[in-house]
């Protein structure tokens, strides 16, 4: 599932993010340009998730500093 995650991710949104999956959760880490981009991912990550079951770690460009 994570790597489907991810692979949508790439595709669609052209995000290269860590996806991790334990027991149905699923985590996304790393960096995105905008609340947006963000807010997208979580959507793409929740749709694929069993009972959409995400948490997301992603952080916004100027959050992280970058």
């Amino acid at each position: 599932m994570a790597a489907q995650i991810a692979r949508e991710l790439d595709e669609k949104l052209d995000l290269n993010v860590l996806v991790q999956e334990a027991d149905g959760l699923v985590t996304l880490h790393g960096c995105v340009d905008s609340v947006e981009a963000r807010k997208a991912a979580e959507q793409i990550a929740a749709s694929i998730a069993p009972e959409g079951r995400i948490e997301s770690y992603l952080a916004i460009g100027t959050e992280a500093g970058v």
